[in-house]
């Protein structure tokens, strides 16, 4: 699996942290999952709230277009993509070749992020009667922290008319989860700031030979930095997990 091609293809969003799935998750209202036997570029997003998400995506809704299944399970259970592999345990060979669409939407369209991936959990559940559990080891990873000349990102208004097509990164928890997926490695949050700021890392920022690195960026352009730490990560132990029945 080619992940940087992976991940080029998906867009990836802030998620909740991992749960266990139980018979209580909220679930999506109607939700189709179709295998996937053509070239489409790789996508998966999530919409939520009143305005429109990704790639036009309508809000309270989740897309996927030729996604394997352990980049979904990923997204559903906040496992970096790009090194989902050492976070995901027992799943089988054909979670990593076999593709998928899914069209899902929750019945009320201002749902969180939160609740939709809850509804994902939910959703694999019942059609890849997935089944999973915890455990909790330290890795090497990275903490976020403040750089020594102090905080420098500019405060957005969320409630701003903006393009639904040009991504936002507007909070810690986001610039996170974009940097995990793209460094493969986990990260906390040492920064201790709230709040919606233009916190968008360009492509190009994770690739040394094209520009400057995601490090010079961080700290020149939002006055962050990345430090070696020891990290406590949860590692997904697939139980079970079937072939779905389309529908």
């Amino acid at each position: 699996m080619n992940r940087q091609a992976l991940l080029s293809g998906i867009l990836l969003i802030a998620i909740s942290p991992l749960q266990q799935v139980s018979n209580s998750l909220p679930s999506f209202e109607v939700a189709s999952v179709k295998e996937n036997h053509s070239t489409a570029e790789l996508f998966l997003g999530c919409a939520n709230g009143a305005t429109a998400g990704p790639a036009g995506i309508a809000a309270g809704r989740c897309r996927a277009v030729n996604v394997p299944l352990f980049a979904l399970i990923a997204e559903a259970y906040s496992v970096p993509i790009l090194s989902a592999e050492q976070y995901l345990t027992g799943l089988p060979r054909w979670a990593f070749t076999e593709k998928y669409d899914i069209e899902a939407a929750a019945s009320d369209p201002s749902a969180s992020r939160a609740e939709l991936r809850l509804m994902l959990q939910s959703l694999f559940a019942d059609r890849f009667k997935l089944k999973v559990h915890e455990e909790t080891k330290e890795v090497n990873g990275f903490a976020l922290v403040v750089a020594k000349g102090g905080f420098k990102a500019k405060p957005i208004d969320m409630n701003a008319p903006r393009n639904p097509l040009i991504r936002v990164v507007a909070t810690i928890r986001g610039l996170i989860q974009s940097l995990e997926n793209s460094l493969g490695a986990p990260i906390i949050d040492k920064t201790n700031i709230t709040g919606n700021f233009d916190l968008f890392l360009p492509r190009s920022a994770y690739n040394d030979e094209t520009g400057p690195s995601v490090v010079t960026v961080l700290e020149e352009r939002f006055g962050l930095k990345l430090e070696s730490a020891k990290i406590p990560v949860k590692k997904l132990i697939i139980d079970h997990v079937e072939k779905p029945v389309l529908q």
